[in-house]
């Protein structure tokens, strides 16, 4: 298990994929370094729900990123999206990110998966959709070899 741990890092570490867990009773995020540096965070930063959407995301992407992942989760699909980001240099860049979720048999949800697919870019690149039935497939073999857990909740 800690050969198959290692090499999962080497791989994220290589292809600069980066990934987060949330942890849905505390509202903790568990992040790669990657991923962090995506974010314009450094290695040592404190990852919270609320900073990730109240701080992080630009304001006119957050209802839009809430929705398409609470959207996906609610059909048991898995969720491709897009969102900006402000760096203290005051650049902002775009992430794309994808996501699944896994469920129990009745249906509650245990875990997501989430992965920053592509390098933050200055321009909105023009993405594929995601929707075909290969990336379809590709998310499900993600999700079944992790087990993350994540809820999006809205603010009150």
């Amino acid at each position: 298990m800690r050969d198959h741990q290692e090499r999962f890092q080497l791989a994220l570490t290589f292809s600069q994929l980066g990934a987060w867990e949330m942890d849905s009773a505390t509202g903790m995020i568990e992040c790669t370094d990657q991923y962090k540096a995506n974010l314009g965070l450094g290695e040592t930063s404190v990852l919270t729900e609320q900073r990730l959407f109240d701080e992080i995301v630009h304001p006119d992407d957050r209802v839009r990123l809430r929705d398409a992942i609470n959207q996906a989760l609610a059909g048991h699909d898995h969720f491709e999206v897009d969102y900006r980001v402000g760096w203290a240099s005051g650049s902002i860049r775009w992430i794309l990110v994808r996501g699944v979720g896994r469920y129990l048999p009745d249906g509650e949800l245990t875990s997501i998966i989430v992965l920053r697919s592509t390098s933050p870019c200055a321009r909105r690149p023009n993405w594929s959709s995601g929707k075909s039935p290969h990336r379809r497939n590709a998310h499900a073999s993600i999700a079944s070899g992790l087990q993350w857990r994540w809820t999006i909740s809205s603010p009150p």
